[in-house]
């Protein structure tokens, strides 16, 4: 096994180079730059060429990109060209708010798949399964941010039951309100997001639940086990439960990385200060060096997860082996 990990940790070396380098000529071949962003009209052009040489964007881009990689490999980012600050303080500074949003998400996404997926396979062709699939089928294909607008609209707009931007209330705080207050107001500025962030996941969870147990329930052991006089209870969330658990391991870690990524366009829908959003208006702004963070760790968390996800294989079926 570690001879595994170590071949998958080479290997993941110049994946990791190519993806950089792809990244980089994109994001800098793209039309605009920072100083288009930051110019006014009248800027003059020797100012601008100035800002240019100052940045180095006038050099070529395989330059750019050697020179921003031997600032990365010494784990300096870069500073935002709109700001000035350094591109790790301003995506640490948000990354708790990130965090919090797509942890919630998770929890929501499990804890109403796998109930759903178990019962949809042990009803299979039933009323229940049917409307259950539908559902799942409706939430895979559902774009996200079609969703969040129309619970915007619903929920924030037409019924203001619930708030729509932002992860807080101006003026709400533990000195003026309590903690308990403060606590509500969160939880609530998180339903809309959390649901929309974490509908796609929990389709795709529950299919793959669905799938994987109605495989397991019919091997030979689930029998014995019946045949033994179990209870149908201690059959499935001792005996199935466990192996039906295994496609779901897998996709929960390729899940993770692409709810990060979705965060960027739910944060900006729903003004979320998150790394999302960050992310998001550094786009628009041409801020290079915040997006080039943002699509190294992303690449980073994919490859690592991947390799979790192989490693968890072997923790949840030990029958399982890499050479």
């Amino acid at each position: 096994m570690s001879t595994y990990i170590l071949r998958r940790l080479l290997q993941m070396i110049p994946v990791f180079i190519g993806i950089t380098i792809v990244s980089f000529s994109i994001v800098h071949l793209a039309p605009g730059s920072p100083i288009d962003i930051m110019a006014s009209p009248e800027t003059h052009p020797d100012d601008l060429a100035r800002l240019e040489e100052l940045w180095g964007l006038n050099d070529p881009v395989y330059v750019q990109y050697g020179r921003w990689f031997k600032s990365f490999v010494t784990g300096d980012f870069g500073r935002s060209f709109r700001t000035g600050e350094p591109v790790l303080e301003i995506l640490l500074a948000r990354l708790p708010n990130t965090i919090q949003l797509n942890l919630f998400s998770l929890i929501f996404a499990l804890v109403i798949a796998i109930p759903v997926g178990i019962f949809s396979a042990l009803r299979q062709y039933s009323v229940g399964d049917y409307i259950a699939t539908f559902l799942t089928f409706f939430g895979i294909a559902m774009p996200n941010f079609w969703f969040a607008l129309l619970l915007l609209y619903l929920f924030y707009i037409r019924l203001e039951w619930l708030p729509g931007m932002q992860m807080r209330t101006i003026g709400v705080s533990t000195e003026t309100h309590g903690l308990f207050v403060v606590l509500v107001d969160r939880i609530r500025h998180l339903i809309l997001p959390t649901i929309v962030m974490g509908t796609h996941s929990m389709a795709s969870f529950t299919r793959y639940m669905r799938a994987s147990m109605l495989q397991v329930i019919r091997e030979d052991y689930i029998r014995t086990a019946r045949a033994k006089g179990l209870s149908e209870r201690v059959v499935i969330y001792k005996h199935a439960l466990r192996n039906g658990m295994i496609p779901l391991v897998t996709i929960l870690t390729f899940t993770i990385p692409s709810l990060l990524a979705g965060s960027v366009v739910i944060e900006q829908i729903f003004s979320w200060p998150g790394v999302g959003r960050t992310v998001f208006q550094a786009i628009g702004q041409r801020d290079y060096n915040i997006v080039m963070a943002f699509n190294t760790v992303m690449a980073t968390l994919t490859m690592v997860f991947m390799l979790l996800a192989d490693i968890a294989y072997v923790v949840v079926d030990p029958r399982i082996r890499f050479d």
